[in-house]
């Protein structure tokens, strides 16, 4: 294994005191290991950024961000205006047409019916029934 490929464990104390020791002089020579151990230590010890006051980002998103254009409005009123207009003329021709709703031809008549009237019709049914045969 190459002395160079052991810099991640000699930054986090990962070998032994003799190979501690041996890489430390090999650090003293190998620029390439200089600048590597440098950019490992910075990226540890890096603190955070901390943010800039909540005033100062709102200021900055007021002035950056987009107005809507007027025809964007305009555009939103006449959806809006079609709605109104289509549920306005449905309710007009719902209520206000002289026409009936349903054709005559699919209704009818409820007539009422006696007792007897309806136990001829149970007494045909039951012979159909039993018999087979329609009368």
């Amino acid at each position: 294994m190459n002395i160079c490929n052991k810099l991640p464990l000699f930054f986090y104390n990962e070998m032994s005191k003799e190979d501690g020791e041996k890489f430390r002089q090999h650090l003293k020579d190998c620029k390439n290991c200089q600048c590597s151990f440098a950019m490992l230590d910075f990226l540890q010890n890096k603190q955070e950024v901390q943010s800039a006051p909540l005033n100062v980002i709102q200021d900055i998103f007021n002035k950056t961000t987009r107005r809507r254009f007027f025809h964007a409005y305009v555009k939103t009123w006449k959806i809006g205006f079609a709605v109104a207009a289509s549920l306005f003329v449905g309710f007009f021709v719902m209520f206000y047409s002289d026409e009936p709703q349903i054709p005559d031809t699919y209704s009818y008549d409820i007539s009422p019916i006696s007792y007897d009237d309806i136990a001829q019709i149970d007494m045909t049914i039951s012979e159909i029934e039993y018999t087979g045969n329609i009368i």
